[in-house]
Formats: structure tokens, C-alpha cells, sequence
């Protein structure tokens, strides 16, 4: 192996891990009972905040409203978490790197991306293959998503590796193992 090739399977290993991180802080912390989204913020090296799809602080989550048509009014996504909860510790994130599996959606989470400075946004591409064939309704909101990060000049890396059999990830209520 040369060393462009070590370097290049570094970053993997440490995109994978961080990859990892986000979808063990969705499975522990995500409210939403079909599909548990998280993403970790990370600059100079370290995690500095997580975030997974759940309800603001201090509202609780009924199974009435998980079950209902407005679920997504009562849980914010892992992104807008991250943007939130940063906010309120105080964290910068300016050029940081926002890791979330599933490429987020237009608004609030890509606006929000956008607007906190991020530098740039790494996702999984196995989920998002898997998510583009049981979620469909999410991809127009991707679309547009992807050419407001283009306009910003956003960098987007789609990163393709195995997070292990350790992990579950739920979609739709179904766990699987990527």
C-alpha cells in the first residue's frame, strides 16, 4: 500500500467511527419509534455535540403523537438538534463537520447546516441506497437540499463502509445491519 492509499483508508476508518457514533447515539436516544436518525458534530478531530430525532427538552412524547399524522411537528431531526443544542452550550460550529448517515433534508436541517458554518457534511452511503428505496417521499427534499449546499459551497462526502453487525439501524420500524 503507498502512501496516498494509507491516508485515504485512514480518513475511512475515522469517517466509519465517527459514522458509528451517530448511530449508536440515534438507537440510545432517538424517540421516534420506526426510524432513529442521529449525527455528531465534529472539529479538530473530536465529537463536540450529538443529536438524534427527538422532541425539544422538556416536551413529552405521548404515544398518541408518535402514532398520528403530525408526528414530525413534535420530533426535530438529528441535525437541527445538533444546531439547537450548540446553541444553548454555547458550542461554535463553525467549520466543523456535521456526520449524518442519512442526507439530511432541506428544511430545517440543510438551511440550518448551512447557516451554523459547517464545512462540510459526510454521510453513508449504504443507508442512503437503502432509505432511497423505502423512504421516496424524502428524496425531493434531498434534491433541493443537495443544490442549497452546492450554492453554499458546501462539501458533501458520501462515505461507503460497513458499520458492523454491533450496530442495528432502524428504518420503518425494521432493524438493519449495514
Amino acid at each position: 500500500m503507498d502512501e496516498f492509499e494509507a491516508i485515504v483508508q485512514q480518513q475511512l476508518e475515522i469517517d466509519r467511527n465517527y459514522l458509528r457514533e451517530a448511530y449508536k447515539y440515534a438507537i440510545k436516544h432517538s424517540q421516534d419509534p420506526m426510524t432513529a436518525t442521529g449525527a455528531v458534530a465534529v472539529k479538530n478531530g473530536r465529537v463536540i455535540v450529538k443529536g438524534a430525532n427527538k422532541a425539544p427538552s422538556g416536551v413529552i412524547i405521548t404515544p398518541e403523537m408518535m402514532a398520528g399524522p403530525n408526528k414530525y411537528s413534535y420530533l426535530g431531526h438529528a441535525e437541527e438538534n445538533i444546531i439547537t443544542g450548540s446553541a444553548m452550550m454555547g458550542i461554535p460550529l463553525i467549520n466543523s463537520s456535521m456526520y449524518t448517515p442519512r442526507f439530511p433534508c432541506a428544511v430545517p436541517c440543510m438551511r440550518g447546516i448551512i447557516n451554523a458554518g459547517f464545512s462540510e457534511v459526510v454521510t453513508h452511503k449504504e443507508l442512503q441506497e437503502l432509505c432511497a428505496d423505502l423512504e421516496p417521499e424524502w428524496l425531493e427534499t434531498q434534491k433541493i437540499a443537495a443544490e442549497m449546499m452546492n450554492l453554499a459551497g458546501l462539501r458533501h462526502r458520501s462515505v461507503s463502509c460497513k458499520i458492523g453487525n454491533d450496530i442495528p439501524i432502524r428504518v420503518r420500524g425494521k432493524f438493519y445491519y449495514l
